[in-house]
This record gives structure tokens, sequence and C-alpha cells, in this order.
């Protein structure tokens, strides 16, 4: 005696059918009845239509019991209405199963074959697929295919956008920084230079440098939170916001308290920044310097001690708004170094998931011996590539190192502040401070004769355009010596006016068709050597600078 069973589930119509036909083939098989397989096979499906469209529990069982001289099958079905009218007449017995909401049909049969061969047909026939589930299942394997090569097109396509953001990144990134070294040829109190590494997924880093005046360099190392386009779009935003706001406030405090405040208003992605920055008096080598949440600058001193400047000023850049920041400052000597980065050097990792470490950075640059900035920053990222030893470099690496030469003779500046009320009488006043000052120091007469002419220009304009009331107001004038150098700041609280953004006259047109104007500030753009202009919060701010007086 043999058996064999399996269990079925009907879900569709197409199920319906193709039980049927494995019913009509399998009772075919072990019987010799002719008409006995197509009338079963008729009276399950009709059953099982009407168990499909209630939505009945459809799961089936068939049992194939195999005698000596018999075989039996049977099904157990879910119970559903009037089941004994429709399934009788094609079974020997229709039974309900005690406690369960289901019936048992039975129907014996002659035995036609071998016992082997029955058992391997009645296996064959229940899990053969027929032709109809074998065209069914490869139009879902087309569909799954389909889906597949969709889902594989747009994960391109994807990662194909994520490489042109990545790309538009670093562009933005790297079209901000200085990258022309030396940066300044002709200075011999300072050399300096810096060099930024992007990760494959962009960050923020950056880095910055710039003479506020002839005395005062800027100097700014930053790492903006997130990645890719955002990212880069901030670091841009926050770098000029840096570099504006240091044209008229040489306080670090200052411009990152003015910075954060900006940067915060609609900081709706609650991006921040990490930020050092520091403005170092090339003329006497003291630094003024804000740590806004960012990694320790150092200062190698000439006898290789190490400094840490590791006082914070105040928190994270762009975070909160109406924060106040504050600064310290620090003495250099000559010979001194500062070397600024991102966490994209202490946190590098190796194949043992170890970090490079703060104390390795220190140790390298207490132990190596100084030979210029370049080759500093140069070395300690060829250290870091050591160290990672293939890893994949995971974050932006940023360093920055400035080497302050001081210069062999100081020069000694000499000024003088004058000021005048907004009247004509009073330009007067002012060329005639300057001619006693100027003679003080040694200036000749005919640069005396042209600053004067300067001076009446400008301090005409002013007094005549600068104030629609008629309120007094003061104009301040400040003269510095620097050597041979003379620079002139004027200073008022006007209507904004920038003098020199008219183009200049055209000097070959005749007189009758020139513009009203321009004259005089074309003949002060000739007669000094660099003029500029800036709206400092609510003052104009002129500067003129002459050489070899």
């Amino acid at each position: 005696m043999s058996n064999y069973n399996i269990t079925l589930t009907i879900e569709t119509i197409e199920d319906i059918y193709n039980f049927r036909q494995k019913i009509f083939n399998l009772i075919t098989v072990l019987s010799f009845e002719k008409t006995q397989p197509s009338r079963i096979a008729s009276g399950i499906s009709t059953y099982l239509r009407r168990i499909l469209v209630a939505k009945t529990n459809n799961d089936l069982t068939i049992d194939v019991n195999i005698e000596r001289t018999t075989t039996e099958v049977s099904l157990i079905l879910h119970k559903h209405g009037n089941y004994e009218l429709i399934l009788k007449p094609f079974f020997d017995s229709v039974n309900v199963l005690v406690g369960q909401e289901k019936i048992q049909l039975s129907k014996k049969f002659s035995k036609k074959e071998s016992m082997y061969i029955e058992v391997a047909t009645v296996e064959q026939i229940l899990t053969q697929k027929s032709k109809e589930e074998l065209i069914k299942e490869i139009e879902a394997k087309n569909k799954e295919l389909k889906t597949s090569f969709e889902n594989l097109k747009r994960t391109n396509m994807e990662k194909s956008r994520m490489e042109n953001e990545l790309n538009v990144a670093k562009e933005i990134q790297l079209s901000m920084l200085p990258l022309e070294f030396p940066a300044f040829p002709l200075r011999k109190d300072i050399d300096i230079y810096a060099n930024l590494i992007p990760a494959r997924e962009v960050g923020g880093d950056f880095y910055d440098f710039y003479f506020l005046d002839e005395v005062n360099i800027g100097i700014v190392v930053g790492d903006v939170s997130g990645k890719g386009v955002p990212a880069a779009l901030m670091m841009a935003v926050c770098k000029t916001l840096l570099k504006s706001r240091a044209s008229t406030d040489k306080s670090t405090a200052s411009i990152l308290t003015h910075v954060n405040n900006e940067m915060a208003k609609d900081n709706k992605q609650s991006m921040f920044v990490t930020i050092f920055m520091g403005i170092l008096n090339t003329y006497t080598g003291e630094m003024t310097y804000s740590n806004a949440g960012h990694n320790p600058t150092y200062i190698r001193k000439k006898n290789n001690e190490l400094v840490k400047l590791k006082n914070l000023h105040g928190p994270v850049v762009a975070a909160m708004e109406q924060m106040s920041y504050r600064e310290s400052k620090v003495q250099l000597d000559r010979g001194d170094v500062i070397f600024g980065y991102t966490d994209g050097i202490t946190e590098a990792h190796n194949n043992q998931e170890e970090l490079f470490s703060d104390e390795r950075l220190q140790d390298f640059l207490k132990g190596t011996d100084f030979v210029d900035p370049k080759q500093t920053v140069e070395a300690i990222i060829d250290e870091v590539r050591l160290f990672e030893n293939g890893v994949e470099q995971f974050d932006d690496i940023t360093a920055l190192c400035l080497e302050y030469r001081g210069t062999d003779v100081k020069t000694k500046i000499h000024s003088r502040d004058i000021e005048i009320k907004n009247t004509i009488e009073q330009v007067q006043i002012a060329m005639e401070a300057f001619e006693e000052f100027a003679a003080m120091h040694r200036i000749s007469m005919v640069n005396i004769m042209k600053i004067n002419i300067v001076l009446d220009e400008i301090l005409s304009n002013i007094v005549k355009y600068g104030f629609p009331d008629d309120g007094v107001h003061d104009i301040g004038v400040t003269v510095e010596i620097h050597g041979r150098k003379l620079v002139i700041i004027f200073s008022d609280d006007g209507i904004p006016f920038n003098p020199f953004q008219k183009t200049p006259p055209d000097l070959t047109i005749p007189l009758e068709r020139r513009e009203v104007g321009g004259i005089g500030i074309h003949l002060v753009r000739k007669l000094m050597d660099e003029f500029s202009y800036k709206r400092n919060i609510n003052r104009n701010v002129v500067t003129m600078v002459k050489y070899d007086v």
C-alpha cells in the first residue's frame, strides 16, 4: 500500500482550471473508468468556483491511497453552502470532519497499473505544471525581469544624478578657494600655503586667506556639516560673508557674531559650520582669533615647542541666532608657524579602524623639521595617506599653514585723524591740517599739491551730495604714512555712494557732447595709485593710496 498527499491553494479561476485538469488526468491514469474523470472534475470545478466567489478560505488537500486492487482518491475541501447536492453524485462518500468546517470526499477506482508506476505517476501528475501554468509563470518571470530592469535603470539614473551632484559640489568647493601659490610673492613678512582634498562624498570643508589692509591678514579654516551640493553652497555663503564682514571689521568675535546671525535666519536644513578665524598683524605679530566649535589650531614655535590654541569662543555657526562670540589674542615671534586643519585629518582611519588622532598630528608637528608651509602641508597629507594604507578617504582633508617671518626693520606707522563738519568752509581746514602733517614727515611739495586736489574733490563731493538733510554731520579723514606709502581714509555717515562706480568720462568726445560731471573723480583716479570704496554698516569709507611720497 502506498500513499501520496499534496495541499494546494485556489486563488483564481486559472487555479481552478489547472486543478480540474490535474484531477481529470489523475483519475484517467489510475482507473479503467471512461466517463468518471470528466464528471468528477466538472463537479469539483463547480464547487470550487462557488467557494472562490464567496471568498471562503480555499486551500484543499488531495490524498491518493493506492492498495493492491483499488485506488482511493480523497479530497478535503472547505464546507460551503449545499455541498451535498453538488458533490454527492460524483463521490462514494461526502463526510463532514468532526470539529472542522471541512468536508472529505472519497472515490474508489479499480487499480490499473503496477504500484511503482502508480506512485510515480501520481507525483508527476499532481506536481507537473500545465501549459497554462508554465505560460503564466513565464509571464510572471518576464514581469519580474522587466521590473528589475526598470529598478536597475532608475538606480543607474540616480547614481548618475548623484555623481553629477558630487561633481557640481566639488566644482563649487574648489572654485571658491584661493589656489595660486605662492599667494603673496612680493611680501617678505609671511608665507602661506593650504590644500583641500575632497572626499568622494564631498563635504563642506574650506579655507581662505586675504589681507584686510596693508598690515592685517585674515585666515579661515571651516567645515560645514552634511555632504554634497547643500554643504558646498553653504560653504560658499559662509566664506563670502566672512570675507565681506572682515573688510570692515577686524574683530574675529564681531565677525563670527554677525555671520552667525545672518546664516541662522533661514537655516531650514539645520546645517552648521565649525570655524577657526584669525587676524594676524604682520607688523606686531599679534593674532586675534576665535574658534567656533572647530578643531584646535596649533602654533609651532621656532624652538619646536607646540602651542595648542584650545580655547573655544562660542558654538558652531548657523545653529542659533543671537549668539555672542568671544576672541583671544596670541603673540607670534619671527619664525613661528600657524597650522589649521579640519577633522578629515585627525579622523582618518586605517583598516584596523584606528583614527589618525590628535596625538599623531601633534607628534608629527613637533618631530618634523620645518622647511616652509607648503612642505609642512604636503608632508602631513602624505603621513595621513600612509596611515590610511589604502582605506578610502571618508571626509575632506584640509590643512593651512602660515609662517610668520616678520621684517628686519619694523616700519613705523605715523597717522593723524582730522575731523571736519559738512560745510565747504571746513574743507580748507582739512587741507591745512594735511599740509602740516605732510611737512612734518617730509612729503614733497609736488605730492602735497596732488593730495590737496584729491582732498578738495572728495570732501567737496561729500559736503554737496552726501547729506540730503540740513543737519550737522562729522566727516573723518585719517592720514597714514607707511614708510614711503601714504594712505588716506575718508569716512562719513551720508547716503550710500561709491564715487568710483561711474564710468570715467571719454575725454576724446568734444566738451559740448560730454555728460556733465565725472572729471573731478577722473582726476582723482589719475593722481592716486590705489582707491576703493566700501559701506561699513552706516558709513561710507573711501580709501586711497599713493606710493613713493
